[in-house]
Parts: C-alpha cells; structure tokens; sequence
C-alpha cells in the first residue's frame, strides 16, 4: 500500500518503482464514497479521424477498433457531425490469462466547413473503420446579368 493511515504510527517510504496505474486504481477502490462502482467508469477516447472532399460531398473515415456497428451513434446537424460508439468487453465472465483490450467510449464531434444535407448521407462500417459520406447542401448561385439595351 502506497499510503500509511494516518493513526498509524509508521513511516513511509516511497518504493523503488512506482506504478501509477496500480496506485489509482488502488485508491479509487479504496474510496468508494464517490457514489459510482469503480469498475462501471469507462474512459473516453476520441477516435482519430480523415477527412476528405469534393465538390459535392465530405468524406470521413473514423477508426473505431472493435466496436459492435449496433453500438455507434451518429448524429448529424447542418454543419457538423458526432459519431459516439462503446466498445465493450468481448470476453466478460471469461477466464483469462492476459487481455489488453480496454473497453471505453469513443467520441468525436466534427465541424464541417459548409453546411451538409443530412438527409442524404450514407454510411458504412468494415473492418474497424466508419466511413460516412455527407453531401453538401446545394448553394443557390447568384447570377447577375447585364442588361443590354438598343441605341436608336
């Protein structure tokens, strides 16, 4: 333990190697008045993104390893974009030797540069990654024309 209680009457002495994962994740269960179970706190990651266009639509490619597709939410406005998404533990009540795939959420907002029609976007999910395509709103060209009148 990385911290003596202070009623106790002996020293402490900082160990060699300290391993801050270990010594929070200690304490966190230690101290469980915070009101929520430890273990449901799930971290928030932002999944990295690409995005791309043309005259037409914008094109984004999210990585999200691991994710069940039933288990992203995207939500779409005029000129931005959300893709939420859990990833959750594939191998509860499993016994197992190691395991380094954490579970979390991911979550990401994205404003665009021009306003999108949302209505008409498409999306697909393979092999972790989440590519949405989302047309951009058609912008009323304003033309003048010159007026050109006879001389007689």
């Amino acid at each position: 333990m990385f911290f003596s209680n202070v009623s106790d009457n002996k020293r402490w002495t900082q160990p060699s190697t300290i391993n801050h994962t270990q010594s929070v994740h200690h304490l966190l269960h230690e101290n469980q008045e915070w009101g929520q179970k430890v273990d449901d706190i799930l971290p928030v990651y932002t999944p990295p993104v690409d995005i791309s266009e043309d005259e037409r639509c914008f094109h984004l490619q999210v990585e999200l390893p691991g994710v069940d597709p039933r288990d992203i939410t995207i939500e779409l406005s005029d000129s931005s974009v959300e893709v939420r998404a859990e990833k959750r533990n594939r191998f509860c009540g499993r016994n197992l030797s190691c395991t380094e795939s954490v579970p979390g959420i991911y979550s990401r907002h994205i404003d665009l540069p021009a306003e999108c029609d949302a209505d008409r976007s498409c999306y697909n999910y393979k092999n972790g990654v989440l590519t949405l395509s989302i047309p951009k709103k058609r912008v009323n060209l304003i033309r003048s024309i010159r007026l050109m009148f006879n001389d007689r």
